[in-house]
Order: C-alpha cells, then sequence, then structure tokens
C-alpha cells in the first residue's frame, strides 16, 4: 500500500501546539439531496480450474525474469533474502529485482511498456490495482493458479483483488488497517473517554482546546490526510455498505451527488466544526502529526496498524505522556439505524503477472514461492503485526490490542480510494479539501468530482 510520505519534520512540536487555539475554517452548510439509487452487487464468483504450471527448476535452460516491485528499503530487504533463498532451488533462474518508490511504481510499468521493457513479475500497491487492470497491464491468473486456497478468499478477493469474477493477483504477506488512535495517558489525566459519537467529539475537542492540546494531529499538507475522514462516514452513511457503493459509482449507477455522498462529506466535516484540527493544519506533515501525537501534545490521529512500533517505543520512553489507545470511528447521526463503527482495510500489497511476460509459467512459480505461508510469516514478524491474508501463517504476536485489531480487520471495509483508482480518487480528495478550507460547499464539491469522473469514465474500472 502506499503510506503518507515520511517527509523530514518541517514544523516543531511547539508549533503544532499552538494550532489547538485558532478557530476552525468554514464550514459549508448541510446540503440534502434525493434518496439514494444503489444498485445490486454485480460481481461474480471467481472460479478457479487447476493450474498448468511447470516449475521453473524443470525448465529445460536459463531464464531470466524481470520483477518489478514497489517497496520501501525494509520491503525490499525481505524479498531480496526471499529471492536469495528462492535461488537456492532454482539455480537456472535469474531473477533482476527492480524497486522503485511505490508512490511512482504505476508510472514506471508505464513506461517500461512504452519501451517494450521485459516485465514479468509485480509487487503492486493496492490503491493502483484498478488502474492497472483497467490499462491491461495484469495478466488474468483465474485459471492460471491451483493455490488460491492458501489465502483468506473473502477478505482477499471478494473485497477487493477480484474484478467481474476475474483475480489477477495473489497476497504479498501482510495486510493493514486504518482507524483513529488517541493517547490514553492524556484521556486519563482529563477525564476524557474515546468517543463513540460526534458528541463525545466535541466533549474532547472541548476540553483539550481548554487546555491548551490540539485535539487531531492533522498531516494537511497531503490531501489524502483530509480524505481519510470520508472514509469512515461513507462506509457508515450506507449503512456498513461502502465497497458496494463505490463500486457503483465508479461504474455510474449511483452518482456522487447522491444523498449517501452528501451525508458522507457532512459528517466528515464534523471534525472541523469541532475545532479538532486547529488552524495550522497546513504547515504539518505527516513526520510532525506523528510526533505531536507521540510526544503527548495531540490528543488523537488517524494512522494504521504501521505505526504500532512507533507508537510502542514512545510508550516504553515517555508512559507518563503517553499510552496508545486505539479506537473505532465515532459513529455519524447521518447513519441508517444498525449500522456499525468499521475500520478501514487494506487486504496488502500483491503480487501479480505482467500481461506481456513472455515467461508466465516461470513468473507464476516464484509467486507461488513469495506467497508461501513461511515468507509471510516473514513479512509478519519484521512488521509485528498479525494481519495476514495466509491462513495458515503463524501469528507472532499475542499484543491484546493486535489481537482486537485481527478482528477489526476481518470485519473491516475496502478503502474507498483503492476501490476509485487513483485518478478518480485524487481529484475526490482535492474537491473535499476545497470543502474543509470554505472555498465550495458539499453540493459543489461533489457535484465536480462527478462531473469528472464522467469525463474519464472510459478510463475507470468497469465494476
Amino acid at each position: 500500500m502506499v503510506r503518507r510520505p515520511a517527509i523530514t519534520l518541517s514544523l516543531v512540536v511547539t508549533l503544532i501546539v499552538s494550532a489547538c487555539a485558532g478557530a476552525a475554517p468554514t464550514s459549508a452548510p448541510a446540503v440534502t439531496t434525493g434518496p439514494s439509487t444503489q444498485a445490486p452487487a454485480t460481481q461474480a464468483p471467481a472460479t478457479q480450474a487447476p493450474a498448468s504450471v511447470v516449475p521453473a527448476s524443470q525448465a529445460a535452460g536459463p531464464v531470466n525474469l524481470v520483477f518489478v516491485a514497489g517497496l520501501g528499503s525494509s520491503g525490499q530487504a525481505i524479498v531480496q533474502a526471499q529471492l536469495a533463498t528462492y535461488k537456492q532451488s532454482h539455480p537456472n533462474v535469474t531473477v533482476d529485482f527492480q524497486a522503485v518508490d511505490e508512490a511512482t511504481l504505476l508510472q514506471k510499468i508505464q513506461t517500461l511498456q512504452a519501451s517494450n521493457s521485459q516485465m514479468d513479475l509485480l509487487n503492486i500497491n493496492g490503491d493502483a490495482f484498478v488502474d492497472m487492470v483497467s490499462l491491461g497491464l495484469l495478466m488474468d491468473i483465474t485459471d492460471k493458479v491451483n493455490f488460491f486456497d492458501r489465502f483468506k478468499q473473502d477478505t482477499f478477493y471478494k473485497n477487493y483483488y477480484e474484478i467481474n469474477g476475474k483475480r489477477y493477483s495473489v497476497p504479498a504477506g501482510i495486510g493493514y488497517y486504518f482507524t483513529y488512535f488517541y493517547n490514553q495517558a492524556l484521556f486519563d489525566k482529563y477525564s476524557l473517554k474515546a468517543p463513540t459519537d460526534f458528541t463525545g467529539v466535541q466533549q474532547v475537542s472541548d476540553t483539550l482546546n481548554a487546555k491548551g492540546v490540539l485535539p487531531f494531529a492533522l498531516p494537511g499538507k497531503f490531501n489524502l490526510s483530509f480524505s481519510d475522514f470520508t472514509h469512515f462516514t461513507i462506509d457508515q452513511t450506507t449503512g456498513n455498505n461502502a465497497d458496494q457503493v463505490t463500486r457503483d459509482t465508479v461504474a455510474g449507477r449511483t452518482p456522487f451527488t447522491d444523498k449517501v455522498w452528501v451525508d458522507s462529506w457532512n459528517c466528515a466535516m464534523r471534525w472541523v466544526t469541532a475545532n479538532s484540527i486547529g488552524k495550522n493544519y497546513l504547515s504539518v506533515d505527516q513526520t510532525g502529526a506523528d510526533a505531536a501525537f507521540a510526544a503527548g501534545k495531540a490528543g488523537m490521529t488517524a494512522t494504521g496498524n504501521w505505526s504500532f512500533q512507533t507508537y510502542l517505543d514512545a510508550q516504553t520512553s515517555n508512559p507518563d505522556q503517553f499510552k496508545m489507545g486505539v479506537m473505532l470511528p465515532p459513529l455519524c447521526p447521518e447513519a441508517p439505524a444498525g449500522t456499525k463503527p468499521r475500520v478501514d482495510i487494506f487486504p496488502g500489497n500483491a503480487y501479480s503477472v505482467y500481461s506481456g511476460s513472455q515467461h508466465p509459467t516461470e513468473a507464476i512459480d516464484l509467486m507461488d514461492f513469495l506467497s508461501s505461508d513461511a515468507n509471510a510469516e516473514q513479512w509478519m514478524k519484521a512488521n509485528a503485526t498479525n494481519l495476514t491474508e495466509n491462513v495458515n501463517a503463524t501469528n507472532p504476536t499475542t499484543d491484546p490490542i493486535q489481537t482486537q485489531a485481527e478482528k477489526w480487520f476481518t470485519d473491516g471495509f475496502v478503502s474507498p480510494d483503492w476501490i476509485m483508482g487513483i485518478t478518480l480518487f485524487t481529484k475526490f480528495q482535492d474537491e473535499f479539501v476545497k470543502v474543509v478550507q470554505g472555498k465550495q460547499t458539499v453540493a459543489q464539491g461533489l457535484a465536480n468530482v462527478e462531473a469528472y469522473r464522467v469525463s474519464i469514465k472510459d478510463q475507470l474500472p468497469q465494476y
């Protein structure tokens, strides 16, 4: 997955703290439209046929595979070690491993394709998956792989990595989830409880602002940070049906101007009108937000299980000021009766075969090896997480928060930005930022997103 970039700290914590005293940006008035016109699910279950794969170790002669991966330094180290193990049992296979920044992976693959460069196996980010399928970059492996039962198929395929009954990927080790974190030490100090609704959010914000503490550390330098609020609210305003409604919206069956999206943005704006994010949020990057939160200078933030170790280290070094707490998203008043708060899940990065590979059999053999339970466990251990798509991978941690997280992950919904794809979601988040800044109304912002969707509909996934 593409995590928020770890930019060099550009704002000292004291400046972040001063942000809590400012007034919230002008908010747009609540807007309502007509009733939702959601269409039923159209995805058919994937079928599975026996693979006709001949292991590369049995190939007649030497084989050279090009493996392009969107991974950071730690991920590269894990994969390179696994490739060294693979080489021992496949001496005739040479793997040219090319790692690129995950944020530019799609662009890199398109550049290689345009120059007719060799590519065979890919490690892809989830947020680029639907774009890659739409562009024809990934091979349909539905009938070419016989190890799908190794994985949690409902979570990985039904929730995301299967489009119209076709499968293009297998899991790359671990999964992620995204929700709200709070500083239990601060909350205990001021007799606060983790908010379960927006009345609670207002109470926490009022209390912390009065104490000179920033209620919510928002890395406002990145437009993505603002739209994080809308992930949770669209799941709630659709009655826990965010995955299907987002697909229906991308396909044009439920427009962005529908009431569920209007209610979603109106609810997300409650974080702003509660004066939770302060006034200097546009100057804060991810490093600054994390630093303020872990130093006990902010009450809440939004992040994922990839931040566990950072926060546990802060808790160990400064227990009087910081204790990590994890909470479900506050429930929107716009949500239908019976709606439950859920976390936003990222089923994880994936291995895919390039559609133009001249060595698909060997690429699938390598993919089989890399997605094994043993290799998934290496990813789990390195990232201190128990979240994996491999059914039989051994859980490396018994931390109670991690145990709870596993249930949340299983019950969660796939991030809407992944379902929309990079191009559409970029417009979505940019328009919501303008609403947060008081430059347009909710209705205007969503109308702009819908108009853009229509203009690029031929480039979007055909859900």
